[in-house]
């Protein structure tokens, strides 16, 4: 039978009746009663590779007894290695969150540069888009003041009715009728162009354009224009109703 002196009590221990648990430190190797060391059966089974006893514990914590014994001041290396390593699984966690977060704000800072690009490309398609339409209204203008111009020495003759038996219409001889209607002589020198245009009514004929290479001939013709419009000169009967600017 052994008998060993207790590091906690200094009483001896009776293998038979008690139950004590060895110190792993090489210098002590000494025994302690579970029940100094406030450890159940269980308990100390679980820490006898790692026990240290209240003699050897100072050096290490300062405290007097291990860790995971039932003494709320005691050190539980275990449990103090288990929590370190909860701890750095949790840091590695948090540096994984902290490098995807830094990722997706790059990836932020990314898009918000693409946007402002995109919005600054607008803007000059904006603008470029004004100065086009812009373009298109000074164009526009330009054209009507150039029909306003080619279009100073025409008259529109409307009423007239459309010989559609003939292949070549005498447009100029009812040009030479207004003429001496009006008292205007109108040579066939001063006319430039002489012909029908299209229209969108079916019901009326086609008006006749004539432009005039001198202005006074057409000036002349719109002022005698209710003469042409009260005298009948048509061998057919008919008069010409309108004659337009």
């Amino acid at each position: 039978m052994r008998m060993y002196v207790c590091q906690k009590c200094g009483k001896e221990i009776d293998d038979k009746k008690q139950i004590s648990i060895k110190c792993t430190v090489k210098k002590c190797r000494k025994w302690t009663h579970i029940s100094c060391a406030h450890l159940s059966v269980k308990e100390a089974k679980g820490i006898q590779a790692t026990f240290v006893c209240i003699k050897c514990d100072p050096i290490t914590s300062n405290k007097p007894l291990t860790s995971g014994s039932a003494d709320p001041e005691a050190v539980n290396m275990e449990e103090i290695l288990r929590k370190l390593d909860k701890l750095n699984t949790i840091e590695t966690g948090q540096k994984q969150l902290n490098d995807k977060l830094y990722s997706i704000i790059k990836k932020i800072e990314t898009v918000e540069t693409r946007l402002k690009a995109v919005d600054k490309k607008l803007l000059e398609h904006v603008d470029l888009f004004k100065e086009v339409k812009e373009a298109q209204r000074r164009t526009e203008d330009n054209i009507l003041d150039l029909q306003v111009h080619l279009r100073k020495n025409n008259i529109e003759i409307a009423g007239i009715p459309e010989k559609v038996e003939e292949t070549r219409e005498d447009l100029f001889g009812y040009l030479d009728k207004i003429g001496k209607a009006t008292g205007v002589p109108i040579r066939r020198e001063d006319i430039d162009a002489l012909h029908r245009v299209p229209t969108r009514r079916t019901n009326s004929p086609k008006p006749i354009i004539v432009k005039f290479v001198r202005r006074w001939v057409r000036q002349d013709l719109l002022e005698k224009k209710t003469e042409v419009d009260n005298q009948e000169y048509w061998h057919s009967g008919t008069r010409s109703r309108h004659l337009h600017r």
